[in-house]
């Protein structure tokens, strides 16, 4: 009997492998496990509840398992370590992104908010100046040292400190 209840036990550690199916305990080991555990001795009728059961106790388990979510990785990562309300195993494998700033773009001020075509939001972290009228500019954004990011519209030398807010 104890036996039978350890097997139970690894059985319903074992929930993700099963995940919708049915289970049949007969179908599930081989003949020796079967037997060595004791459920032969059981009648159909018994073995018929003991499925039962399990199918409706994994089930149970299964529903209330917490629903994992895909994090963001790559381009969709970048820069996403400085905003507070996400939680941070965000990594971007890489150092550098490109994207675009849709629309008429006049460069930075102080505080400017510059909005990606990705989807995006990044500030100006300095209070620089820089005036360049242009109509969607292509736009790199690298990381630099002890965490900060700096944006380059393509064309331009200069660059400004900024953070990811989106």
């Amino acid at each position: 009997m104890r036996l039978l209840i350890v097997y139970i036990a690894s059985l319903l550690i074992l929930i993700p492998l099963w995940c919708h199916a049915e289970i049949q305990l007969q179908q599930q080991m081989d003949e020796k496990t079967f037997r060595s555990t004791g459920l032969e001795r059981l009648t159909p009728e018994e073995l018929v509840l003991l499925n039962t059961w399990l199918n409706t106790h994994l089930n149970r388990a299964e529903q209330s398992l917490p629903v994992i979510q895909r994090l963001p990785e790559g381009d969709e990562a970048f820069g996403m370590e400085h905003i507070p309300e996400k939680v941070a195993p965000y990594l971007s494998s890489s150092d550098v992104m490109q994207s675009i700033i849709p629309g008429n773009f006049r460069g930075w001020s102080g505080n400017t908010v510059f909005k990606l075509e990705n989807g995006q939001a990044w500030r100006q972290m300095d209070s620089s100046r820089f005036y360049f009228p242009v109509k969607d500019p292509v736009v790199t954004i690298e990381k630099g040292a002890m965490g900060a990011y700096y944006l380059r519209v393509e064309g331009k030398g200069t660059v400004v400190r900024v953070r990811r807010i989106e």
